[in-house]
């Protein structure tokens, strides 16, 4: 089982095999290389509609070190980015409340 983000990716581009090719990023930044059991290797038309959601994949590793997809699942975020967002949003409000408290003590200083 894999977890992260599928992207497209241009790979192999001095080749005649060369392409866009789904990735799946994982949160530490790595990319796997992915493909779909049973589809066009060429065309990846079942993992192109998932680029850029965050998805569970169930498969196993091939000959050539691509992870081949059996099953996903989309799930709503990861981890990661749930607690990134979490933490931009405590330091906007905390600044908010700064800067209400600066606009504040200005006014009295000005009336």
């Amino acid at each position: 089982m894999l977890q992260g983000i599928i992207v497209l990716r241009s790979a192999n581009e001095q080749s005649k095999s060369g392409g866009v090719f789904p990735y799946l990023k994982l949160d530490n930044g790595d990319f796997i290389k992915i493909r779909k059991v049973k589809d066009n290797p060429f065309e990846n038309d079942c993992l192109k509609e998932y680029e850029g959601k965050a998805v569970v994949l169930q498969g196993e590793y091939n000959e050539n070190n691509t992870f081949m997809v059996t099953e996903i699942s989309e799930v709503e975020t990861n981890n990661v980015s749930t607690e990134a967002e979490e933490t931009a949003n405590v330091c906007i409000e905390g600044c908010a409340e700064e800067e209400k408290e600066v606009e504040g003590d200005l006014n009295e200083t000005i009336e």
